[in-house]
């Protein structure tokens, strides 16, 4: 399990934003999606049924299909826990977007 991780290491470090697992019909994917708005935290949207690579990506992270997953750092919410997210979230500092690329 460790080479897993250690091969997906630079998207749960070095991502600008949570990334968020979603399929278009996933009403808890919405409710996240929405949750972040609300909270003024921008993301980024991975769409497991129209992209294979970010499929893949999912089973190595979560070790399953299902959706919503969110990365927070390198933190992963399965599901639409808002405590959790909340949590995370109060620990979690967005770069600016003044900040140099």
């Amino acid at each position: 399990m460790f080479l897993v991780y250690k091969s997906l290491y630079h998207i749960l470090v070095n991502m600008d934003k949570p990334i968020i697992y979603t399929t278009p019909t996933c009403m808890y994917c919405k409710m996240v999606k929405a949750f972040l708005i609300k909270k003024g935290v921008g993301y980024e949207e991975k769409d497991v049924a129209a992209d294979e690579t970010a499929r893949k990506e999912l089973v190595e992270i979560s070790g399953q299909l299902g959706v919503p997953v969110t990365v927070i750092g390198e933190h992963v919410v399965v599901g639409f826990d808002k405590g959790a997210l909340e949590h995370l979230l109060e620990h979690y500092q967005q770069p600016s977007e003044d900040a140099a690329v």
